[in-house]
Protein backbone atom coordinates (compact mmCIF):
# COMPACT_ATOMS: atom_id res chain seq x y z
CA UNK A 1 0.00 0.00 0.00
CA UNK A 2 2.68 2.47 1.09
CA UNK A 3 4.62 1.85 -2.48
CA UNK A 4 1.20 2.65 -4.58
CA UNK A 5 0.92 5.88 -2.55
CA UNK A 6 4.05 6.78 -3.26
CA UNK A 7 3.64 6.47 -7.25
CA UNK A 8 0.34 7.56 -7.18
CA UNK A 9 1.67 11.30 -5.13
CA UNK A 10 4.80 11.14 -7.31
CA UNK A 11 2.08 10.70 -10.61
CA UNK A 12 -0.35 13.35 -9.71
CA UNK A 13 3.11 16.22 -8.78
CA UNK A 14 4.02 15.21 -12.60
CA UNK A 15 1.00 16.57 -13.53
CA UNK A 16 0.81 19.65 -11.85
CA UNK A 17 2.69 22.66 -10.47
CA UNK A 18 1.23 22.30 -7.14
CA UNK A 19 2.10 19.30 -4.95
CA UNK A 20 -1.11 17.34 -3.95
CA UNK A 21 -1.91 16.52 -0.86
CA UNK A 22 -1.87 13.27 0.01
CA UNK A 23 -4.43 11.81 2.49
CA UNK A 24 -4.16 8.16 4.42
CA UNK A 25 -7.74 7.28 5.77
CA UNK A 26 -6.22 5.03 8.48
CA UNK A 27 -2.80 4.77 9.09
CA UNK A 28 -3.14 1.78 11.00
CA UNK A 29 -4.22 -0.10 8.13
CA UNK A 30 -1.36 0.92 5.86
CA UNK A 31 0.02 -2.46 5.31
CA UNK A 32 2.98 -3.40 7.04
CA UNK A 33 1.57 -6.83 8.07
CA UNK A 34 3.85 -9.44 10.46
CA UNK A 35 5.05 -6.49 12.56
CA UNK A 36 2.93 -5.83 16.39
CA UNK A 37 0.74 -2.47 15.73
CA UNK A 38 3.51 -0.06 17.52
CA UNK A 39 6.09 -1.18 14.94
CA UNK A 40 3.61 -1.36 11.80
CA UNK A 41 2.94 2.54 13.07
CA UNK A 42 6.39 3.96 13.48
CA UNK A 43 7.53 2.02 10.07
CA UNK A 44 3.77 3.85 8.40
CA UNK A 45 5.11 7.13 10.82
CA UNK A 46 8.66 7.03 8.51
CA UNK A 47 7.24 6.08 5.03
CA UNK A 48 4.88 9.09 5.27
CA UNK A 49 7.61 11.09 6.49
CA UNK A 50 9.93 10.39 4.26
CA UNK A 51 7.18 10.69 1.23
CA UNK A 52 6.73 14.32 2.49
CA UNK A 53 10.17 15.25 2.27
CA UNK A 54 11.04 13.37 -1.15
CA UNK A 55 8.88 14.58 -3.27
CA UNK A 56 7.83 17.72 -1.44
CA UNK A 57 4.24 17.75 -0.15
CA UNK A 58 2.43 17.35 2.47
CA UNK A 59 0.63 14.24 4.06
CA UNK A 60 -2.63 13.92 5.83
CA UNK A 61 -2.73 10.95 7.91
CA UNK A 62 -5.53 9.67 9.76
CA UNK A 63 -5.38 7.62 12.73
CA UNK A 64 -7.66 5.21 14.92
CA UNK A 65 -8.36 7.03 18.47
CA UNK A 66 -7.43 5.30 21.60
CA UNK A 67 -10.48 6.03 23.88
CA UNK A 68 -9.14 4.17 26.90
CA UNK A 69 -6.36 7.03 26.76
CA UNK A 70 -8.81 10.40 27.18
CA UNK A 71 -11.84 8.88 28.89
CA UNK A 72 -11.52 10.90 31.51
CA UNK A 73 -10.17 13.83 30.18
CA UNK A 74 -13.27 16.07 29.80
CA UNK A 75 -14.07 19.49 29.53
CA UNK A 76 -17.55 21.17 29.99
CA UNK A 77 -18.62 17.00 29.49
CA UNK A 78 -17.03 16.44 26.80
CA UNK A 79 -14.21 14.35 26.16
CA UNK A 80 -11.11 16.35 25.07
CA UNK A 81 -8.70 14.97 23.27
CA UNK A 82 -4.55 15.20 23.76
CA UNK A 83 -2.03 14.14 22.08
CA UNK A 84 -2.15 11.09 23.82
CA UNK A 85 -5.13 9.79 22.53
CA UNK A 86 -4.08 8.11 19.26
CA UNK A 87 -3.78 4.52 19.08
CA UNK A 88 0.34 3.50 18.82
CA UNK A 89 0.70 7.74 19.76
CA UNK A 90 4.46 7.57 20.70
CA UNK A 91 5.17 6.86 16.89
CA UNK A 92 2.71 9.69 15.68
CA UNK A 93 4.19 11.80 18.62
CA UNK A 94 7.51 11.88 17.41
CA UNK A 95 7.00 11.58 13.56
CA UNK A 96 4.43 14.07 12.79
CA UNK A 97 4.94 17.98 12.69
CA UNK A 98 1.06 18.56 13.24
CA UNK A 99 -1.05 16.48 15.42
CA UNK A 100 -5.01 17.73 15.01
CA UNK A 101 -8.36 16.08 16.70
CA UNK A 102 -11.52 16.80 16.03
CA UNK A 103 -14.52 16.03 18.90
CA UNK A 104 -17.76 15.99 18.99
CA UNK A 105 -19.68 19.07 20.81
CA UNK A 106 -23.06 18.95 22.19
CA UNK A 107 -24.79 20.40 18.19
CA UNK A 108 -25.14 17.55 16.18
CA UNK A 109 -23.58 19.96 13.18
CA UNK A 110 -20.51 21.61 15.15
CA UNK A 111 -17.10 20.15 16.19
CA UNK A 112 -13.96 20.89 17.99
CA UNK A 113 -10.53 21.20 15.86
CA UNK A 114 -7.85 20.77 18.35
CA UNK A 115 -4.43 21.16 17.08
CA UNK A 116 -2.42 19.63 20.41
CA UNK A 117 0.91 19.39 18.83
CA UNK A 118 2.50 22.11 15.88
CA UNK A 119 5.91 22.62 15.11
CA UNK A 120 6.20 25.32 13.36
CA UNK A 121 3.37 27.20 15.69
CA UNK A 122 0.57 27.68 17.81
CA UNK A 123 -1.79 24.49 19.59
CA UNK A 124 -5.52 25.64 20.39
CA UNK A 125 -8.84 24.89 19.40
CA UNK A 126 -11.18 26.40 16.69
CA UNK A 127 -15.12 25.29 16.51
CA UNK A 128 -16.33 24.08 12.86
CA UNK A 129 -19.43 23.89 11.36
CA UNK A 130 -19.83 20.29 9.68
CA UNK A 131 -22.02 20.78 6.18
CA UNK A 132 -23.43 17.46 5.51
CA UNK A 133 -24.77 18.13 2.01
CA UNK A 134 -21.51 18.83 0.62
CA UNK A 135 -19.42 17.08 3.54
CA UNK A 136 -16.77 19.83 4.16
CA UNK A 137 -16.09 21.73 7.43
CA UNK A 138 -15.64 25.63 8.11
CA UNK A 139 -15.32 28.13 10.35
CA UNK A 140 -18.40 28.14 12.72
CA UNK A 141 -17.87 31.68 13.55
CA UNK A 142 -17.77 32.41 9.40
CA UNK A 143 -20.52 32.93 6.48
CA UNK A 144 -21.70 29.71 4.85
CA UNK A 145 -19.06 28.93 2.40
CA UNK A 146 -19.13 26.99 -0.77
CA UNK A 147 -16.55 23.87 -1.52
CA UNK A 148 -15.66 24.55 -4.92
CA UNK A 149 -12.13 22.11 -4.35
CA UNK A 150 -11.43 19.63 -6.86
CA UNK A 151 -10.33 16.53 -5.85
CA UNK A 152 -7.73 13.63 -7.33
CA UNK A 153 -8.23 10.02 -6.12
CA UNK A 154 -6.37 6.92 -7.04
Amino acid sequence: VAKSIKQGAAWAKSKGNKPPLVIVDYLQLLGFEGKDEIVALKAAMETLKALAITLELPVFAISANNREANKNVKENGIQKPSMYSGRGSSAIEYGADCVLSLTKTNQSSFVELHVTKNRFGDTGKSDLHFYKGTLHFADANAPEEVFSGEVLAW
